[in-house]
């Protein structure tokens, strides 16, 4: 529980309880498994700061944004990963991009059974 299992926070703009002091630095997950998450946000949640993901699974999360969400001028690069049997409640099922924030790279990802709890985005939203 919580607001994801990895927060990546790199803002001043909204107080969140236990964000760290001195914002975030980019951060890698290669070969990395996010299964089974319940959190607020998503199991990967990028607040204004880079997220890089290479070959990595996510599976069976359930969160607001559903598996990976990207805020605040936010940054993501996703490459050769998974995204199955996630649910969003709000945001779409897989990833999320908000509006003021970037989706850099895209390539080679595979989803299925992604369920959205509002709209019909099982894949990736993009705010516009």
């Amino acid at each position: 529980t919580g607001l994801g299992a990895i927060v990546n926070y790199d803002s001043s703009e909204v107080e969140l309880p236990d964000r760290p002091v001195n914002g975030s630095m980019t951060l890698e997950f290669i070969t990395c498994v996010f299964n089974d998450n319940r959190v607020t946000f998503a199991p990967l949640t990028n607040l204004g700061g880079k997220v890089i993901v290479l070959d990595s699974l996510f599976n069976g999360n359930t969160a607001e944004s559903g598996a990976i969400a990207v805020w605040m001028e936010g940054r993501l690069a996703l490459t050769a990963s998974c995204f199955e049997s996630n649910q969003g409640s709000s945001f779409g099922s897989s990833i999320f991009v908000q509006a003021n924030s970037v989706l850099e790279e895209n390539l080679y990802n595979y989803g299925q059974d992604n369920v959205a709890g509002q709209g019909n985005c099982t894949g990736i939203s993009l705010e516009r």
